[in-house]
């Protein structure tokens, strides 16, 4: 069917989720993203456009002025949120802060806060996770057969339920890669891969959006310099890299620093177009 075979395919690629999973997503939440994004079009399909070299490329572009100010293979233990400070606690011990953001996934925010209060589990609680195997390769089999069906996004429907989506990307169209070798990102699929083919293994986590998604997005002032601390990512909107730029801004502001001059959006029509002829498309496998 028309379901099974695009509208669950499709919303199970873009958000890493299972398709039962998505099925429980808000279907107005689903109806407005896809019609933002051109999806229930059959024609004049919008082109999408990659960003040369990868996103790499803008992170490294925001992280110059503070590069030497990162602190890498230094996870934060635990936060604790005293009257006048906010002290975090790592593997070098414990330093003190005026004010901390928690620019990290939800799930991850309530964990280390010792002393989360009912207003921050409440809203934050509402933001679940999914998390998927991804593998780098060079191995083309789990492509489709036919080398004209090879698309940016590749979904694997299976013969029985599986509770994770099962997709390749052909990272050579999606990043426009100029090389002989065939680079590939498959999720969930580690058993079809052939192993000396394999470059990296890694798991991520994705946003899963339920009917009380709305209403908790709704309360993100609420806990916008509550008690010292904030909270930012791309969980308050639909998931995507400008959803986290957007809500990291709202925080912005509540410290007085002024973002109206320029803003991010996620719409194909009226977002920056970045340097690139690649279009990114999705095929079944």
């Amino acid at each position: 069917t028309f379901a099974q075979h695009y509208l669950l395919p499709m919303g199970a690629a873009i958000w890493s989720c299972p398709t039962p999973t998505f099925r429980q997503f808000p279907i107005r939440f689903i109806i407005e993203f896809y019609k933002n994004h051109g999806l229930l079009q059959l024609k004049d399909r919008p082109v999408w456009r990659t960003i040369s070299g990868g996103s790499k490329s803008y992170v490294e572009k925001l992280t110059s002025p503070f590069r030497s100010r990162i602190r890498l293979n230094c996870p934060v233990k635990r936060v604790w949120r005293l009257d006048d400070v906010v002290e975090i606690v790592t593997n070098l011990g414990t330093e003190a802060f005026d004010e901390v953001i928690f620019a990290c996934h939800s799930d991850q925010a309530v964990r280390l806060l010792g002393d989360a209060d009912q207003v921050e589990k409440s809203i934050l609680s509402e933001f679940p996770y999914s998390s998927n195997r991804v593998v780098l390769h060079t191995d083309t089999s789990v492509l489709p057969r036919s080398r004209r069906a090879w698309a940016s996004w590749n979904y694997h429907i299976p013969s029985t339920s599986t509770d994770r989506p099962t997709l390749t990307y052909w990272m050579n169209l999606l990043q426009g890669l100029d090389c002989k070798e065939t680079y590939c990102v498959t999720l969930n699929e580690d058993d079809a891969i052939d192993p000396d083919k394999v470059l990296g293994r890694f798991n991520y986590s994705h946003p899963i959006f339920t009917t009380r998604r709305e209403a908790a997005q709704k309360r993100h002032t609420e806990v916008i310099r509550h008690r010292r601390t904030s909270f930012c990512g791309a969980y308050w909107g639909n998931g995507f890299h400008e959803d986290g730029v957007n809500s990291a801004l709202a925080v912005c502001r509540a410290f007085g620093v002024s973002s109206t001059d320029w803003s991010v959006v996620s719409r194909p029509s009226d977002s920056l177009r970045i340097d690139s002829r690649r279009r990114r498309e999705m095929s079944h496998a």
